[in-house]
């Protein structure tokens, strides 16, 4: 890369300014440093000097001191060739400048020549232990360097290329192909049986939340790279119908662990993982799309989408109770209240958290064989299409749309957490054909359920239109504590399977259609409420603001994975008011023009709220602003008494996160916490 190339050439012309048995008495002489003489003083003295000296002025460019770090410890541990001249430099430099999105052009050398300068001496001075010799201070760097070594070891080219290592397609798929060789010879429901025995034993099941907290774990004690969890069982998923003639447990058990560390190697060669929460920004704008594909790539990867079991039920009947039952029988035979009782039924077989294998005659009821054949024939797949052209992580799964599996005359539950989400996708796809406006009557019915859930729980709310000039508006949902007002707003939006997959193109169009139109629609609301002082609705309700903070939150009705973290809202916006996003495929022209458009109207909201509000907008742009889904909502409902709990709910762990990115997790894991020290 030609950033760390010039880097190199000036550090290899260039020698500390001062001896190396230089004291720092006598350091503090030299660049003339008042006070007592200690590190501190002579590392914030140093520091000055070379944030001065790269702060962008007139000659800038984008900040790729974290690429070309990568870069360098990459080659470091890939090729254990010394490289600590330009490592101890450049990350001294890093630490100064790593909040900052540009920095001076390698044009101004003379620039350059006193920041590194200035890092080779404090490099010189100030004592530290060897940062490259151990995977503590990098694990990140030292794990994806040893599977791009795993990868030359089994005779495939690797490349390190501007601080990514390329491998050849041919050996992601040997490895791929191996891993699978292995997984069909234990039989895929095996496979899937050890897996989830392997999340018990190692306790990653909550069982209040009815999911596996498969998610990112950063801290000091997270050195390892994770095993990919979500890839591994979606590869088992294609070999459910293999029959298994393995009958050795140490046979069994040495295929399973290969496999599992081949897909480890094979996953940490994307470096999808991070092991720090500065993993988590993207802080410059050339690596934003990078930032985005990681998320959805790690969440597909590592972990899967899930709800809670208990909830399928009460989602579906809140969905679907508006379809009649005599029209839905008359057009695809079946009706809901037989749906409900086949999957409740269903849900019920599988309390092990294990794969459940059935047949029609296990579900046996009231309702005759026909029609509970018919609803099977709805909620399931065949085992030998499903995942086929399935193989490396950035491939897209097709097992989300039904929630069984059919090998033969048996039905197969592979996990109640795991396929329940799938149970409304498939009767989705089973009344379509019928229900010709069915997305838009779902979207409706999405809003009404919300409010029965909430009147249930003691929370009441207001909804409906209002007037600003000749325009009127629509507030989905209005909820008021004593000192906030919440506006939510609902999209049906879902994400999609090649977003999912890391396409940086679908990426964008589906938060657009989600967090972005949502947020738009609240940021109206709180524009009027603050300039007007209240929002009158043409129903004869009224809101006044009274001085209250106000929350806006953009609903969905699945989840959207890591990106309805704290964190990663924060990001994703301060990206949309500083940036605008382009695409040179004539097919996604329309879309990314309606997308700048809304960004444009963003930066205005941005600029219209700084002006209404005491300077909350200035420090925490959107800082107010939530992005949930259906069944996170659901959560907070369920702990919530009255309007005042929910808000406190709400607001519980808006200001911090774990870095898991799993919003289940942060809730349940802090407010635990709040618990405990309140007991105190």
């Amino acid at each position: 890369m030609e950033f760390l190339e010039k880097y190199k050439a000036i550090v290899d012309e260039l020698c500390p300014s001062i001896d190396k048995s230089i004291d720092l008495y006598s350091a503090f002489v030299k660049y003339e440093i008042e006070g007592e003489p200690n590190n501190y003083f002579l590392d914030v003295h140093l520091s000055g000097l070379i944030i001065e000296a790269l702060k962008c002025n007139e000659n800038c460019e984008m900040n790729q001191i974290k690429k070309a770090r990568d870069h360098l410890l990459f080659d470091f541990y890939f090729t254990e060739n010394s490289l600590k001249s330009y490592l101890d430099t450049l990350e001294v430099i890093y630490v100064c400048t790593q909040l900052d999105s540009l920095i001076a052009s390698f044009d101004e050398e003379e620039k350059w020549k006193i920041a590194i300068k200035a890092a080779m001496d404090h490099s010189l001075i100030i004592e530290k232990p060897n940062l490259y010799e151990t995977t503590i201070d990098h694990p990140r760097h030292y794990n994806v360097a040893k599977s791009a070594k795993f990868f030359q070891s089994e005779g495939f080219n690797v490349n390190l290329i501007e601080g990514k290592f390329i491998v050849d397609n041919s050996g992601l798929i040997k490895v791929c192909n191996d891993i699978e060789t292995r997984i069909k010879l234990i039989g895929g429901k095996k496979f899937i049986k050890m897996l989830l025995d392997s999340f018990y034993e190692n306790q990653l099941f909550d069982k209040k939340l009815g999911r596996f907290l498969l998610n990112r774990k950063l801290g000091l004690d997270q050195d390892d790279p994770l095993p990919p969890f979500g890839y591994l069982l979606n590869l088992a998923a294609k070999y459910t119908y293999h029959k298994v003639t393995i009958d050795s447990p140490k046979l069994i058990d040495y295929l399973f662990s290969t496999a599992l560390e081949k897909a480890i190697y094979l996953s940490s060669i994307y470096d999808l993982q991070p092991y720090n929460t500065d993993e988590l920004t993207y802080r410059n704008l050339d690596i934003f799309v990078e930032f985005i594909r990681g998320i959805a790539l790690f969440d597909s990867t590592f972990s899967i989408i899930q709800l809670k079991p208990s909830n399928v039920l009460r989602i579906l009947k809140g969905l679907f109770d508006w379809i009649d039952a005599n029209k839905m029988e008359s057009s695809i035979g079946v009706n809901l209240n037989q749906i409900i009782e086949v999957v409740s039924k269903i849900l019920g077989l599988s309390n092990k958290f294990e794969p459940v294998v059935f047949t029609v005659d296990d579900l046996s009821s009231e309702i005759d064989i026909d029609s509970i054949k018919k609803i099977l024939e709805m909620l399931s797949i065949d085992g030998k299409i499903i995942n086929q052209d399935y193989h490396l992580p950035t491939d897209k799964t097709n097992f989300i749309f039904k929630p069984l599996i059919k090998n033969g005359e048996e039905y197969l539950l592979l996990s109640y957490s795991w396929c329940s989400p799938a149970f409304y996708e498939a009767i989705m796809s089973g009344l379509r054909d019928n229900y010709p406006n069915l997305e838009s009557k779902v979207g409706l019915e999405l809003e009404e359920y919300i409010k029965k859930e909430l009147s249930n729980a003691g929370i009441t709310f207001t909804s409906g239109f209002y007037k600003s000039g000749r325009k009127k508006f629509e507030c989905d949902l209005v909820i008021e504590s004593e000192q906030t007002v919440v506006f939510i707003e609902i999209k049906k939006k879902a994400f999609t399977r090649t977003a999912k997959a890391g396409d940086e193109i679908s990426l964008i169009i589906d938060l657009s259609k989600s967090l972005l139109d949502a947020t738009l629609q609240s940021g109206q609301h709180e524009i009027f409420i603050r300039e007007n002082e209240h929002i009158q609705f043409v129903n004869n309700t009224k809101i006044d603001l009274k001085g209250r903070s106000i929350i806006r939150v953009a609903l969905t009705l699945l989840d959207f994975g890591g990106f309805q973290d704290n964190t990663v809202i924060d990001e994703l916006f301060r990206m949309m008011l500083i940036s605008d996003v382009y695409v040179n495929r004539d097919e996604y022209e329309a879309d990314f023009k309606k997308i700048q458009e809304k960004m444009s109207k963003l930066k205005d909201q941005y600029i219209n709220l700084k002006q209404c509000d005491d300077g909350f907008y200035e420090r925490l742009p959107f800082h107010n602003c939530w992005f949930l889904s259906l069944p996170q909502l659901l959560m907070l409902i369920d702990d919530s008494t009255d309007n005042d709990s929910f808000v406190s709910n709400l607001k519980s762990i808006r200001g911090i996160s774990s870095g898991s990115l799993d919003y289940y997790y942060d809730y349940t894991h802090f407010n635990k916490m709040f618990d405990i020290k309140s007991h105190y």
